[in-house]
C-alpha cells in the first residue's frame, strides 16, 4: 500500500468517525465537562503528591489525540493523525477480556534461575550460596507431591507488576481487582495517551488506595523504549535488585516503543545487578589496595600538553578486533596502544606488544588469566596500569606499574570515607567515575581522564555479529586447556539486538548493553575529546563511527610514544597509609552495629507470615542499606552484593510453589541461612586485614574451606568422566 493510499484511508476513518460523534454529540459533551474536572483534580494530586512529574506534565498539551465516546458512554481515544481508534464499541470490555486472557496465561514474564556458579577461589560468599541452592533442592525432593506453579501460572500476591503502554489507564483498575502487586511500575511511552487518561479514570483515588494498601507505585511517562527500559533498570530496579527475578509484564496496546521495552526487558538477565562485590571480594580489593599502596606509585593524570596530540587505541577483546590486528600490527608505532584485559593474549598471539595494560578485577582469575602470556617480552615493556584494587600478584608479573583508582569506590577509598586523612591521602589516584562493569570501560575511563585529543576504539563490541563467537578468535578462551576449565570461560547468550557501528544490528546482552551506556557517559563527560569506534559492533553514542580504513594522518610516533611513557613513570607519585589508619577501617564494633540492624529485619518470624511480607523485607533492606551509607560506608559496601545475590533467591523461592504455607515453609528456612551469613561476616571482620589470596584460606571458618577441598575433587573427577 503506498502512501496515498495510506493517506486516503485515514481521512476515510475520520470522516466516519466525525460522522458517529455528530450523531452523539450530547454524550460527547458530558465527556468534555467530566474530562476537564477529572483532569484538574488528577493534577492537583500529582501537583501535591509527585511534584516533578507535575512540573513535567504542565508543559504539555494534547494536540494528536482525542477522547471520545459513543452510544455507552464509556471514553475511547481517537488518533487525529491517522483516523484510528485505541478500542472497540466498548472500552471497558475489551480492558476486561484482555487482562482476563493475561491473567489466565496469555502474559509475559521474567523468573530467575535458581543456580549458582563453581567457587574458584574458596569464598564465603558461594558457600552460602551453594547452601542456600543446595536447600531449596533438598526441599523440593522432600515436597514433590506439592503442586508447583506452571509457567504463566500467576498467584494473587506478586512481588513487582509492570504495565508497559497503559493506554487510558483502566488496565489498572481491572488488574488490582485480580492480584495484589507489592509494586507496580507504570509506563506510557506516549505523552499524550497518559494527558488523555488524566481525564477518564481517577488517578488521584486509585494511588490513594493503592498507598493505604502499602502497595507502591512508580510511573514513567514520554519515553521511547530503549530509553524506558533504561530509567526502569537503573533508577528502579537498582534500588531493589532482588525484583529484577520475577516481574510480570502487561501490555494495554502494541507499538513500537511497548514492544522494544518488553523485548529488553525479557531478555535482561541479573548478572549486572551482582556487580557490587561479594562480601570476600570487596575484602580483597581493599586489602590489595593497601598493598599495591605500599608498593607502587599511581599515574599523574596531569600530563604534558605537549603529548595531547597523541592518538590513544584502546584496544578490547571483542571478535571485531581480529579483523582490526593486521591494521594494529601495521600501524603499532602509530598510536599509543592500551590492552583491556584479556585483548593482551589475542595481541600478543598475532605479534604485537602494547604499550600500556589494564585490568579491573580483583580476583586471582586476573593474574590466572596471564599466566597465558608466552612472550616474556610483554611483562618487561607493557606498562600495568591498573586499578588499584587488581591483585599484587598481577602487578608483580609487570617491570613497569602505576596504579588507577576504581570510581565505583570498591576500594580502600569507600572504605576510609570516615577517615579523613586516610580519604584525602587516597583522593589522588587516577580515575574517572565509569571503570565498571568491563575492562573496556575501565580502560577508556582512565585514559579519558588524561584528556588526550583523539581515542580510538578497536574491539569494543558490546556484543557480537556472530552469536556463537564473543572475543576475540585470538582469544587464550578458545584454548582447548581453557575450555576445560569453566571459570575462564567467555561470557555466552547474546540475545538482545542492538543498533550496530557499521551493520544494521548486532546481537548483545545486558552486560554489554550496560558496558555499552557507561562509555557512553565517559564520552559525555570528555566532550572537548573526540572518540572514534573502529569497532564491528554496537553503535555507541557520542562515539563516530570510523572504519580502519578511514583513518587519516596516521605517522609513527618515533621518540614520543617512550618520552611519554617514560615520564609518565617518572611523575608517578606514591601515596603512604599509615599502617594503624589502615587498620582502623576494620572496626569491628561499627561493623556489629550494622550487623545488628540488619538481622533486626529479619529474626522476628512473626513478621514473615505471607509472601508479600518476604517481598517488603527485602526492599526494607534494600531502604536500610540505602539510609546507613553515610553512617556505616564500609559495612553496606562489604555486605550489599551478597546479600542482594541471596535476596534473589529468597525471592524466588516464594514462587516455586502455588501453596504459599509452603513457600513460607521453605523461605523461612533460606531466612535462617542469610542470618548464618552475617553471623559469618562477623567472625571473618575480626581478621578481614588478613584476607589476602591465596592466604585467605587461613581466615575462613574451617567448614568452607573443607567444603571447598570437596568440591574441587568433585569436579576434577567430573572432568575427568
Amino acid at each position: 500500500m503506498n502512501n496515498e493510499q495510506i493517506f486516503q484511508d485515514a481521512i476515510k476513518r475520520l470522516e466516519s468517525i466525525q460522522s458517529k460523534l455528530q450523531d452523539h454529540l450530547e454524550e460527547n459533551r458530558i465527556l468534555s465537562n467530566n474530562f476537564n474536572i477529572l483532569f484538574q483534580q488528577n493534577m492537583e494530586y500529582f501537583k501535591e503528591h509527585y511534584p516533578a512529574a507535575y512540573n513535567e506534565l504542565i508543559k504539555h498539551t494534547i494536540h494528536n489525540k482525542k477522547v471520545v465516546c459513543f452510544e455507552n458512554g464509556e471514553a475511547n481515544l481517537l488518533d487525529l493523525r491517522n483516523g484510528s481508534l485505541m478500542y472497540g464499541d466498548s472500552p471497558l470490555e475489551d480492558t476486561r477480556r484482555h487482562v482476563q486472557a493475561w491473567l489466565n496465561g496469555k502474559n509475559s514474564y521474567i523468573r530467575g534461575n535458581i543456580s549458582f556458579d563453581p567457587d574458584p577461589f574458596c569464598q564465603s560468599h558461594f558457600y552460602y550460596g551453594h547452601k542456600i541452592c543446595n536447600a531449596i533442592d533438598q526441599f523440593k525432593e522432600a515436597h514433590a507431591e506439592e503442586p508447583f506453579l506452571q509457567d504463566h501460572d500467576l498467584v494473587q500476591e506478586i512481588p513487582l507488576l509492570v504495565i508497559n503502554g497503559g493506554g487510558l489507564g483502566y488496565p489498572i483498575i481491572e488488574l488490582c481487582s485480580h492480584i495484589e502487586p507489592k509494586y507496580i511500575y507504570y509506563i506510557e511511552p506516549d505523552l499524550e495517551i497518559f494527558l488523555c487518561s488524566l481525564g477518564v479514570i481517577d488517578w488521584s483515588g486509585i494511588l490513594e488506595f493503592l498507598k493505604n494498601n502499602h502497595q507502591q507505585f512508580y510511573f514513567l511517562v514520554g519515553n521511547d523504549g530503549l530509553k524506558s527500559y533504561q530509567i526502569y533498570k537503573y533508577d528502579f530496579l537498582y534500588l531493589y535488585r532482588a525484583l529484577t527475578v520475577d516481574q510480570w509484564i502487561y501490555s494495554h496496546y502494541d507499538s513500537k516503543d511497548v514492544d522494544t521495552f518488553t523485548k529488553l526487558l525479557q531478555r535482561s538477565t541479573i548478572e549486572d545487578f551482582n556487580s557490587d562485590g561479594m562480601f570476600d571480594d570487596v575484602i580483597f580489593g581493599v586489602n590489595n589496595t593497601y598493598n599495591n599502596c605500599c608498593q607502587y606509585a599511581y599515574a599523574d593524570k596531569n600530563i604534558d600538553a605537549k603529548f595531547k596530540d597523541l592518538p590513544i587505541a584502546i584496544i578490547a577483546n571483542g571478535p571485531s578486533l581480529d579483523r582490526d590486528l593486521e591494521f594494529l600490527k601495521q600501524h603499532q608505532n602509530d598510536f599509543i596502544t592500551v590492552a583491556c584485559g584479556t585483548a593482551l593474549m589475542s595481541l600478543e598471539n598475532y605479534g604485537i606488544i602494547p604499550d600500556f595494560y589494564v585490568a579491573i578485577e580483583r580476583g586471582e582469575d586476573v593474574t590466572k588469566s596471564l599466566e597465558f602470556v608466552k612472550d616474556p617480552k610483554i611483562f618487561e615493556k607493557t606498562i600495568n596500569l591498573s586499578l588499584a584494587v587488581v591483585p599484587t600478584t598481577t602487578f608483580a608479573k609487570f617491570k613497569h606499574n602505576l596504579m588507577a583508582k576504581s570510581g565505583m569506590e570498591e576500594n580502600i577509598r569507600s572504605a576510609a570515607s570516615d577517615q579523613n586523612k586516610l580519604k584525602k591521602e587516597l583522593e589522588p589516584l587516577i580515575s574517572d567515575r565509569f571503570t565498571h562493569p568491563l575492562v573496556s570501560n575501565g580502560a577508556i575511563s582512565i585514559f579519558a581522564s588524561f584528556e588526550f585529543n583523539n581515542y580510538y576504539l578497536f574491539g569494543v563490541d558490546n556484543g557480537s555479529i556472530n552469536q556463537d563467537l564473543t572475543h576475540s578468535s585470538y582469544s587464550h578462551y578458545y584454548d582447548p586447556k581453557v575450555t576445560a576449565e569453566s571459570d575462564l570461560n567467555p561470557l555466552n547468550k547474546l540475545s538482545i539486538d542492538l543498533p550496530g557501528n557499521f551493520v544494521p544490528s548486532i546481537k548483545s546482552n545486558s552486560l554489554f548493553l550496560e558496558c555499552k551506556s557507561v562509555i557512553e557517559k565517559t564520552i559525555d563527560a570528555h566532550r572537548n575529546c573526540a572518540f572514534y569506534n573502529c569497532s564491528n559492533g554496537a553503535l555507541i553514542e557520542g562515539a563516530t563511527p570510523l572504519d580502519r580504513d578511514q583513518i587519516k594522518g596516521l605517522t609513527a610516533l618515533g621518540t614520543r610514544k617512550e618520552q611519554f611513557k617514560e615520564e609518565l613513570l617518572k611523575n608517578a607519585k606514591r601515596i603512604t597509609i599509615n599502617k594503624d589508619q589502615y587498620n582502623k577501617i576494620y572496626d569491628q564494633e561499627k561493623f556489629n552495629k550494622f550487623i545488628d540492624l540488619l538481622e533486626s529485619l529479619w529474626n522476628d518470624p512473626q513478621k514473615l507470615k505471607n509472601r508479600l511480607d518476604i517481598v517488603g523485607q527485602i526492599c526494607s533492606s534494600y531502604e536500610l542499606f540505602r539510609n546507613s551509607v553515610e553512617e556505616y560506608p564500609f559495612s553496606v559496601k562489604l555486605t550489599h552484593g551478597s546479600i542482594n545475590l541471596y535476596f534473589c533467591y529468597l525471592l524466588l523461592s516464594l514462587y516455586i510453589y502455588r501453596d504459599q504455607e509452603i513457600s513460607m515453609k521453605l523461605s523461612h528456612s533460606i531466612v535462617k541461612i542469610i542470618l548464618e551469613f552475617l553471623e559469618n561476616c562477623r567472625y571473618i571482620f575480626k581478621n578481614a586485614d588478613k584476607m589476602i589470596q591465596p592466604d585467605h584460606i587461613k581466615v575462613l571458618p574451617h567448614y568452607i574451606y573443607e567444603n571447598w577441598l570437596e568440591e574441587k575433587k568433585q569436579e576434577k573427577l567430573k572432568r575427568e568422566n
